[in-house]
């Protein structure tokens, strides 16, 4: 990377590394608010976006005049307040021309400044700064970023220009993708293609997070000049590190250990700048984590690392920060053996300590309220403790939050056992959770399309060229989708559900609609057909919304099913979620970030009627839930297979309540009822379907040891799965539509008026059964999904 490279001054060897604030892993298991942590990534994710597009415009003064340096050190200054307030831990680097020896202009452009550049001398002589060089100087506190720039600036190098800008990536919980030639380009392209669809298509219309300047060598020739960075958060619980793709001449690398850095928009280096293109920063996905070799200790050696404070401007609500305010530092201490010896001289409520092990009575001190020192609250609300001692068995010097204290004295550095042990799930705050999924979704709103100039008939090329961009990967290839065979359903189960279609499923309520869908899901989640134990595939995540049933009702069937607790692993269960109501844009653009957080192969909605707003009776209720949350899924991921459940209305033959609007864009819809005499007896009718292949009823019996449901064997033609009824009738359905076309026939002509016209003409009638599913098929054609035919008739 070729500007990543240390600066030259290595770490001491009591500097091993910069730690960041534990990230929190994502336990397994079918947990309310499993989410959470990924909402916050995203939201993370979002605000460094923000940050960088602050940044784009740098910080260097237009000319020598004073305005024109008063107006560059408020850029800077607001640029250090962006980049902190999102998390990053900065550095200056020298400018062009700025390094240490004149007579080497461009050789330290990229390298942090050297501490006797941005150091004072007492700051130099302390032991909080002792053996920090280079990156490791790197905060996320302003204060001290700007205190190292005036200190830099007292030394007049670079004729007063101001620094450039760098972060700390794996101190910032950051994966960098770094390509600099066409063929690198091409390869990450590739590899992003196939490991994040979503994300390759924004790199298409945007390209990478950060363009880069490239290369000149001696001779003023170009290395390189069509490179970019493109930026990752990692998601909690995941450890930076390092890795390559490929090999010479396509190979690309990602960066992110310890002591690896990136200049940040804005700065300047001699073949130019660093320039923002606008694009989102997405969560580092699987794909790109296993090309990665962290750097993380082992458990059994983890140590704290010594490093400048971190600060955190704001009490926080997540399940950490209140278990964080639940303890005490004097109560810990003391019970670890440690012995209070007086003032910590620094403020009037901070305390000094001295650990077991320790000849002086300094270890280190517990800062409050009132330090002169400058240190601050964190999230927590606990101010922190700073270590001298070295002799510590857990613990280097360096500064602590209290669970980072917990988690290196108690638990070896192990996070995952620090979060199990000290049962930090359990502090968690239902307001915030309610609170984190309005902010991700307010984030994640879009802006309205300004289509005045193009009504206007105002349009440059370069819009048009925009907008090809855009929609050319929606464009269908006609020949080659009519010269391609069409491929045979992909049975999650046989003549019932396929994978990468939509379906609807309705019944009565306590028909056990509900138990026959958790019976299905466990069985995908663990890789296997509910119905045929010779299936086997791989295992399936399913997105389970569940808006009907309770934690203990979904444990008592989960036992009984004797699903084993591995389930959670693809089973993802979301307890009467927060979402706002699917049929807006704030709901699917909601949903639509669970699904990218989730990545699941199946959703199922339980149930769909609690999801909207507005008439259920109104059929733009159910055009606008198609338009804003089903059909932004299915266009982004063909192949996820979504399965919504609702409730029948007074009359069950009649299907699901509500307008008719609601079923139009489903491709499958299945009715479930139960035999009034034997409730444990279910019948699957298959109302409509755009597909052949189906069944036209399938029967089953529920079971009560285990909990779970069986297709009954049988004669031919009497129990189990009912075939090809549907497909003889099809031709009858559409000689019906065909007679009525051709005597003028609305599309919503009604089932007595229809008798009527072929009666008048001498057409023959048939039987109502066949004549009602030909009406509906009818019906279909006006009620093209996502627009509304209009209300129902009353």
């Amino acid at each position: 990377m070729h500007d990543q490279a240390n600066s030259g001054e290595q770490p001491a060897s009591s500097a091993s590394s910069t730690p960041s604030r534990p990230f929190a892993a994502v336990p397994g298991g079918v947990v309310l608010g499993d989410g959470l942590p990924e909402m916050r990534t995203a939201a993370r994710a979002q605000k460094i976006a923000e940050a960088f597009r602050l940044l784009n415009d740098g910080w260097q003064a237009a000319d020598d005049t004073e305005a024109a340096k008063e107006a560059a050190a408020a850029k800077f200054g607001a640029a250090v307040e962006a980049c902190c307030g999102a998390g990053l831990h900065i550095g200056i680097t020298y400018p062009v021309g700025g390094g240490p020896d004149p007579t080497k202009p461009t050789e330290f452009e990229k390298a942090p400044v050297f501490r006797q550049h941005c150091l004072t001398q007492e700051q130099e002589a302390s032991d909080e700064f002792e053996g920090l060089k280079g990156v490791y100087l790197f905060t996320n506190d302003p204060d001290r970023v700007r205190q190292m720039t005036r200190e830099y600036l007292k030394h007049h190098l670079g004729d007063g220009r101001l620094p450039n800008l760098a972060v700390h990536l794996h101190a910032s919980g950051l994966l960098l993708a770094d390509y600099d030639k066409p063929a690198e380009v091409a390869a990450y392209e590739r590899a992003l293609r196939f490991g994040d669809p979503d994300a390759y298509t924004e790199h298409r219309e945007h390209g990478p997070t950060v363009r880069t300047p490239g290369k000149l060598d001696a001779q003023g020739n170009w290395v390189h000049s069509d490179g970019g960075h493109t930026y990752f958060v990692l998601p909690e619980g995941e450890e930076g590190g390092s890795g390559t793709v490929g090999s010479d001449p396509d190979k690309w690398s990602i960066i992110g250990e310890q002591g690896k850095y990136a200049l940040l928009p804005g700065s300047v280096r001699t073949e130019g700048r660093y320039e923002c293109t606008g694009a989102r920063i997405g969560v580092a996905g699987p794909w790109l984590l296993k090309n990665v070799k962290s750097t993380r200790k082992p458990a059994s050696s983890a140590r704290g690392s010594r490093t400048l404070r971190a600060v955190a401007p704001d009490q926080g609500t997540t399940p950490l920060d209140n278990w964080g305010r639940a303890q005490n530092w004097g109560v810990l201490l003391t019970g670890d053996g440690w012995t209070e010896t007086g003032s910590g001289g620094c403020g009037p409520e901070c305390r000094q300590w001295q650990h077991p092990a320790a000849s002086s009575a300094r270890s280190a001190i517990v800062h409050a309220e009132g330090c002169g020192e400058d240190y601050n609250a964190g999230h927590d609300g606990q101010w922190p403790l700073h270590v001298f001692s070295e002799s510590h068995p857990q613990l280097e010097s360096g500064t602590y939050t209290i669970a980072q204290y917990v988690q290196f004295t108690l638990y070896s550095g192990d996070w995952a056992a620090f979060r199990s042990g000290e049962d930090i799930d359990n502090y968690e705050d239902p307001e915030h959770m309610k609170s984190s999924l309005a902010l991700v979704g307010a984030l994640n709103s879009p802006k309205p399309l300004d289509a005045g100039p193009i009504l206007d008939g105002e349009i440059v090329n370069e819009e048009v060229e925009t907008a090809r961009a855009r929609y050319d990967d929606y464009m269908v290839d006609i020949p080659t989708l009519m010269a391609t065979p069409p491929e045979p359903p992909n049975w999650l189960e046989e003549g019932f559900i396929a994978k990468g279609r939509y379906y609807g499923l309705t019944a009565a309520a306590k028909s056990g609609k509900s138990i026959l869908t958790y019976w299905m899901a466990g069985h995908w989640a663990l890789g296997r057909s509910a119905f045929d134990s010779a299936r086997k595939f791989d295992p399936l995540t399913v997105l389970y919304l569940d808006f009907e049933n309770g934690p203990n009702w979904l444990r008592n069937q989960l036992t009984k099913m004797t699903f084993p607790p591995t389930v959670g692993e693809h089973l993802k269960v979301a307890q009467y979620p927060p979402l706002p109501a699917l049929n807006t844009r704030e709901g699917g653009k909601e949903l639509a970030l669970l699904v990218a957080m989730v990545k699941p192969d199946v959703i199922i909605i339980d149930t769909v009627s609690r999801t909207v707003s507005g008439d259920e009776n109104s059929s733009q209720v159910w055009s606008d839930f198609y338009r804003e949350t089903i059909m932004p899924i299915r266009r982004a991921r063909p192949d996820i297979t979504i399965i919504r459940l609702d409730h029948t209305g007074k009359d069950e033959t009649k299907g699901a309540r509500g307008s008719s609007q609601k079923m139009s864009d489903l491709e499958t819809h299945w009715v479930l009822a139960a035999d009034p005499r034997k409730r444990d007896n279910l019948t699957l009718t298959l109302e409509r379907s755009r597909f052949d292949g189906y069944a036209e009823e399938i029967h089953l019996r529920r079971t009560d040891t285990p909990l779970g449901h069986v297709i009954p064997t049988g004669k031919a033609g009497s129990g189990g799965i009912v075939w090809d009824s549907i497909d003889a009738h099809r031709a009858e359905y559409e000689a019906v539509n065909a007679t009525l076309d051709r005597l003028g026939a609305p599309n919503s002509i009604s089932n007595a008026k229809a008798k009527d016209l072929l009666k008048k003409n001498g057409e023959r009638v048939g039987s109502n059964d066949v004549l009602c599913a030909a009406l509906r098929q009818r019906k279909d054609r006006d009620e093209a999904p996502g627009i509304a035919a209009g209300e129902d008739a009353a």
